[in-house]
């Protein structure tokens, strides 16, 4: 956009100096954008010699300058400017612009500047729509440090300095959905001459976006739901369940219960996490004195990603409910007092890869519904009262890399299909009833670092190339004295 230019013209004087006529096109007027105009007559101009960076001349008011200025023979450089940017205000824009000047004794040279936005211009609008879903909704705006507010009503403009390099703005919009405060940011990088048209909106069915222009050559379209239908009964629901587990695992004397039952978002009670839309997606509550049952209503945190509750002392059977969490990657329960069988359902859960249960009183046989999870990185459930046999798909779990199922009561044989788990890693199934040959198939696991077999009824030796594949990872490999190899 060009605020205004300035033409000069020089006529040969005896002294080897020049005049200097500057005019401004468009009236005096500068065009910015599609918003507004603002008058040029106020803009400083100085001159300054660039052989020695001295100031030659200055003037206030571009309205006040002569028609005909006289400079000596030289470089020159001219500057214009609107003013002196403050870190972040209303309707206060900078405009600068510079641009060399030669003076030739005799002969008239030409002159143009284009001045730009020296700061970041935002412009927040809050709709209809949003003012009456969030009637409480205000949005800030901060970059380097600076903030400005604005208001369901504001409708200046904000100008942030930069101090000549790009900034990070955040956009942060603060409202209240059904009695929980939320805030929703993004951040974005800013540039002198950005100008952020941003809009915020919110349909009355709750679903809500931000769009962004920067300018009209550099358009930027982004959106980010602030609400989505229902989702405000959703958090409510969800923080419910929160203190459903509190109440249930003696929430008053947890280690640490920072902000539960208090009015705060759920994402700032200890051990909660939750996702851009607010909903809660990690619970991790590991060495905090749980004592009771887990409820059945965990298994309504349909956001949930990551559900640690280990080394507590929880008590009763794992809810089944927990195998409607579809989205679960990591179930760690291990050292509690957690007994009865894993339910079968827990096989639903397609997108786990950490499955930690050791150091309970579980029983029962292991459901084969575990080894469909077919992502899954690491299965612990030593130090239990499982009995059963190993079942031959386990050789499905082809990414496992650690296999614990040492200390329980299993029997039957290793299935030929471990060979199929080329990425494990650390096996350990000793201490239980295990018999037959020690498979040679063992021999395929070529990332194999340890492998412990004692305290079992194998017989025969243990294949020497399974001792060769451990010895060079430079692993251990742990039998009893009879399975000795020859």
């Amino acid at each position: 956009m060009t605020f205004f230019s300035c033409q000069k013209s020089e006529e040969s004087l005896l002294d080897g100096s020049a005049t200097l006529n500057l005019s401004v096109q468009q009236e005096n007027v500068v065009s910015i954008g599609r918003i507004k105009t603002v008058s040029t007559d106020n803009f400083a101009i100085s001159i300054v010699d660039k052989s020695n960076d001295q100031e030659v001349l200055s003037y206030d008011r571009y309205a006040d300058m002569p028609a005909t200025v006289t400079l000596r023979q030289g470089e020159y450089k001219v500057i214009a400017t609107s003013g002196t940017a403050i870190s972040a205000d209303f309707d206060n824009p900078v405009y600068y612009g510079e641009s060399d000047l030669s003076i030739t004794a005799g002969e008239t040279s030409d002159v143009s500047i284009e001045c730009l936005l020296s700061n970041v211009k935002v412009k927040i609008t809050h709709t209809e729509n949003a003012k009456t879903r969030f009637p409480d909704v205000f949005t800030r705006v901060t970059t380097g440090g600076d903030t400005l507010d604005y208001s369901q009503t504001e409708s200046r403009f904000g100008y942030f300095a930069l101090n000549g390099t790009p900034s990070t703005m955040t956009v942060a919009i603060h409202y209240t959905q059904n009695d929980v405060e939320r805030v929703t940011s993004k951040t974005y990088e800013a540039n002198a001459n950005d100008f952020f048209n941003i809009t915020i909106n919110a349909s009355l069915d709750g679903e809500g976006t931000i769009g962004i222009s920067i300018g009209e050559e550099n358009v930027i379209d982004d959106e980010i739901i602030i609400g989505s239908k229902d989702n405000g009964e959703e958090l409510t629901f969800e923080r419910e369940i929160l203190m459903t587990l509190y109440n249930a695992t003696n929430g008053a004397n947890w280690t640490n219960n920072e902000n539960w039952g208090s009015d705060k978002p759920v994402g700032e009670w200890y051990g909660v996490s939750t996702n851009l839309s607010g909903n809660i997606d990690s619970l991790n509550l590991f060495l905090n004195r749980l004592s009771g049952e887990i409820p059945s209503e965990i298994g309504d945190l349909s956001e949930l990603v990551y559900l640690g509750l280990g080394a507590n002392q929880l008590t009763g059977q794992i809810p089944s409910e927990i195998g409607n969490l579809s989205k679960l990657n990591i179930l760690s329960l291990g050292s509690n007092q957690l007994s009865g069988t894993i339910p079968t359902t827990l096989g639903n859960l397609t997108e786990l890869q950490w499955f930690s249960m050791p150091l309970n009183q579980l029983s029962g046989e292991i459901p084969l519904e575990i080894f469909e999870l077919r992502k899954l990185t690491f299965l612990a459930l030593r130090d239990n009262e499982l009995s059963g046999s190993i079942p031959n798909e386990l050789g499905n779990l082809t990414e496992l890399v650690s296999l614990e199922l040492s200390r329980n009561q299993l029997t039957g044989t290793i299935p030929l299909e471990i060979g199929n788990l080329t990425k494990l890693k650390y096996v350990y199934l000793n201490q239980n009833q295990l018999s037959g040959s020690i498979p040679s198939e063992i021999g395929n696991l070529t990332e194999l670092y340890t492998l412990s077999l004692i305290e079992n009824q194998f017989t025969g030796p243990i294949p020497s190339v399974i001792i060769d594949v451990v010895a060079n990872n430079s692993g251990s490999v742990t039998y009893d004295p009879e399975n000795a190899p020859l």
